[in-house]
């Protein structure tokens, strides 16, 4: 056999039994393998933590949802009439009354026609009087006199009919507000349908939002509610309609807040902020730096139970220089105030305890023990 193949089978003989002795003779300790987290809490060191007990106190909770302003009613004024403009006695944006002249339309034959009418009248109401008389004399049968006032009844609705198209040539404000858009123009040819203006009544004004299925069962009419729109006015209202029906795409219901608006200053179709009362509840008034996160990103509160930490998932009503407003546990806890950020749900604890008593809570006066 020659020199070279001597070699070749000594190197792969040698290669094979160099892997196969990692699997017959261990080479070191075997591999721990990893524990799971709450395997490692339970096993985990004591960690010093500071606890503050408090309680809970009457919130006035306080929503916050975004809307926009709508006028109260809004109309596009259509004309009963054909014609031409003849008369735009009020300007785009100016304030008008009920019954207001908004749009003449020229009158034409309309008198002419109404003029003839009423001589008509008046001679069917003679014949119609002297067969009243004739008939009460026995010169005329009741057949007769029958088919003269029925003559003068049909003069009679002649003429309300020509003095309604007459009275259709003036298009008036159907109550008060402002002449938002005027559609016509001095000379345009109006017909049956089309609209001369738009008004639009902004007293009281309306803010409308959509609420949640969880925030609508707090809320109720007549609740007060305060309004900060865009263009920086701050006003207060009252809940005035809350929908039975939820929206069918969305699954939230329409809520109605009217703010007074006499002097028609606020605008219609402005974004808002509003801020509804939904009633007292029990909520904790807490330091700012207490709020935490847990592994799964969640904001809460850890508390201790037992010398354990717990983790708590919270709803944040108020942030202020106070101090954070939160609901979302019952009854006094003991909420860890320091090294909450260093221990997991479930963790041993080495406790240092402050108190808040019940009778000063709200002052934040820390009794230690």
């Amino acid at each position: 056999m020659p020199e070279t193949v001597k070699l070749s089978v000594i190197a792969s003989v040698g290669v094979f039994v160099w892997l196969i002795s990692g699997f017959l003779v261990p080479s070191g300790p075997a591999l721990e393998v990893p524990s799971s987290i709450s395997e490692k809490s339970n096993n985990a060191e004591t960690v010093k933590v500071v606890s503050k007990e408090i309680f809970a106190e009457d919130f006035n909770e306080i929503l916050s949802i975004r809307g926009y302003t709508k006028a109260k009613r809004s109309v596009s004024i259509a004309s009963e009439t054909s014609g031409i403009i003849d008369a735009l006695p009020v300007k785009e944006g100016q304030k008008v009354k009920k019954n207001e002249l908004i749009c003449k339309i020229r009158v034409g034959a309309r008198e002419a026609k109404l003029a003839e009418a009423e001589a008509l009248m008046r001679a069917k109401e003679i014949d119609f009087k002297a067969a009243e008389k004739l008939v009460e004399k026995g010169h005329f049968s009741l057949s007769r006199a029958a088919a003269a006032q029925a003559a003068f009844d049909t003069a009679k609705a002649l003429v309300a009919q020509r003095q309604i198209e007459l009275e259709r040539t003036m298009i008036r404000a159907p109550f008060d507000g402002v002449l938002d858009v005027r559609h016509v123009e001095l000379g345009d040819f109006i017909t049956i349908g089309q609209p001369c203006g738009t008004v639009i009544d902004k007293n009281p004004l309306k803010v409308v939002t959509q609420v949640s299925e969880k925030q609508v069962s707090s809320l109720k009419t007549g609740a007060q509610g305060k309004a900060t729109l865009a263009t920086g006015e701050v006003v207060e209202g009252v809940i005035s309609y809350l929908a039975e029906k939820a929206d069918p795409v969305t699954r939230t219901f329409r809520m109605e807040v009217e703010v007074d608006n006499s002097d028609y200053l606020l605008r219609d179709g402005v974004s808002t902020n509003l801020e509804v009362e939904a009633g007292i509840t029990e909520a904790y008034l807490l330091p700012h730096g207490i709020i935490t996160l847990d592994t799964s990103g969640d904001v809460g509160v850890m508390t201790v139970e037992n010398n354990l930490a717990r983790f708590h998932p919270i709803t944040i009503l108020s942030d202020g220089p106070e101090g954070v407003w939160i609901k979302g546990l019952n009854g006094p806890q003991k909420f860890i105030t320091v090294g909450q950020e260093f221990v997991i749900d479930g963790q041993p604890l080495k406790v240092t305890e402050t108190r808040v008593s019940k009778d000063n809570a709200s002052t934040g006066e820390a009794l230690v023990q």
